[in-house]
């Protein structure tokens, strides 16, 4: 579940897994995995897909009832469309 801590932690590295990584904090990596790294990464790509117009209304839709089991809240799915 992405959580609005985790966009919180995300966005202090600026999207760099590296960084965070190469930074270890025990406190940030007990909140986030890489694989939530990674699905934070995949949601802002296809977000960004769909606000450049370049989805299909059916793939759109798709992506958007995924979000919806992926997020926590509505606020969360603000974050990561500002994010995009």
């Amino acid at each position: 579940m992405i959580t609005i801590e985790k966009l919180k932690i995300y966005r202090n590295y600026g999207g760099d897994i590296d960084g965070w990584t190469r930074v270890n904090s025990k406190r940030e990596h007990s909140i986030m995995s890489d694989q939530d790294w990674y699905e934070i990464d995949y949601i802002i790509q296809e977000i960004s897909l769909i606000k450049s117009g370049h989805a299909s209304k059916e793939y759109e839709n798709k992506i958007m009832n995924g979000l919806n089991q992926k997020v926590a809240d509505k606020y969360v799915l603000d974050e990561l469309y500002s994010l995009a």
